[in-house]
């Protein structure tokens, strides 16, 4: 009798220990820091896209969801691309995001933005760049990059598992809002995963000649070297490129090396500010990010370039397509 009670007491605090983890997991989705929720938001309207129908995928930092416009990459040149760019990518980050995408869309180019192209994720305490890994579904992708970024720091894991554990003091900032479905706006589906702004902050871009330069790690090349194997294997071409700002940009040479060892372009928008156009007066939201008329210009660039060098269709020619559909708020189902 007192074997069988014991029995049932193991049998019940594993329910209940069962219970309550599963409880702070579902909870702990309301604690993920905010400013990762159009990240969120960005990625649920990837998955919503017709499976392999979009030709141009865009992955970098905030340079580049901020930097390139994907509407005017359609209206100037037929281009169906999307912005999967988003805050802080470092290159490893960069790679997780191009996996998870290649399970649903097989695009004919690629361009990654250069800013962190040098850098990895690691040793690192949970915090916004890495929770915006809960917003994919390759579970294998995302599982490496969380070994690369946290090592074995056990307390990491489980914060990021159960941020309500580390991220408690957001209780005094939540809102209803934080406990309903997640919307997607018609604008921001329009827009199709790019953000950006009408401010305009004045600035004056430094030569980019005076750049110290930097060789890439080993760390970073082997990432690298992952994204062009799967590229390679797939098909898909790569096009890296480095949007201006006030700052140095350091990998220059190395990205010019790296490119042209590997088959894949390098487009250094800081060696090329005079011939893209851009207007230190006009076109900057702030030290580090173009605004819209800043991002039209690179996009204007780079389609020129993608038109000019790679076989692309012009969807402009294809009667109600995903992206005039978009542009218009009408729904992809």
């Amino acid at each position: 009798m007192n074997r069988t009670r014991t029995v049932k007491r193991i049998i019940s605090c594993m329910i209940t220990l069962a219970l309550t983890a599963f409880f702070l997991h579902k909870i702990s989705s309301v604690f993920v820091p905010k400013d990762t929720i159009d990240c969120k938001c960005q990625n649920e309207l990837f998955y919503s896209l017709p499976k392999n129908s979009v030709e141009v995928i865009i992955y970098g930092s905030s340079h580049a969801y901020r930097g390139i416009n994907p509407r005017e990459l359609y209206e100037k040149y037929g281009i169906g691309s999307f912005n999967s760019a988003w805050n802080w990518q470092k290159i490893d980050t960069t790679r997780m995001f191009i996996e998870d995408s290649f399970d649903y869309q097989k695009p004919r180019v690629i361009l990654i933005e250069a800013f962190n192209a040098g850098e990895v994720k690691e040793n690192a305490d949970p915090g916004s760049e890495i929770f915006t890994s809960k917003y994919i579904r390759n579970d294998r992708s995302r599982r490496e990059y969380l070994r690369n970024a946290f090592g074995t720091n056990f307390k990491s894991y489980v914060g990021y598992y159960f941020p309500v554990l580390i991220l408690h003091d957001n209780w005094s900032s939540l809102t209803k809002e934080d406990f309903g479905e997640l919307e997607i706006s018609d604008s921001f589906r329009s827009r199709m995963g790019f953000i950006y702004t009408d401010g305009v902050t004045r600035l004056e871009i430094p030569d980019y000649k005076t750049f110290q330069q930097y060789a890439l790690s080993d760390d970073a090349k082997y990432q690298l070297d992952k994204i062009v194997s799967l590229c390679n294997k797939n098909g898909v071409k790569i096009v890296f490129f480095t949007n201006p700002y006030s700052g140095e940009y350091n990998y220059h040479d190395a990205m010019t090396k790296y490119a042209e060892e590997n088959g894949c372009a390098y487009l250094d928008l800081f060696e090329r500010y005079d011939e893209v156009g851009f207007d230190g007066e006009a076109d900057f939201s702030d030290s580090g990010h173009l605004n819209m008329y800043g991002a039209n210009k690179t996009a204007d660039y780079l389609g020129a370039f993608l038109k000019e060098n790679y076989e692309l269709t012009d969807f402009r020619q294809i009667k109600d397509n995903l992206w005039q559909r978009s542009f218009y708020g009408e729904s992809y189902e």
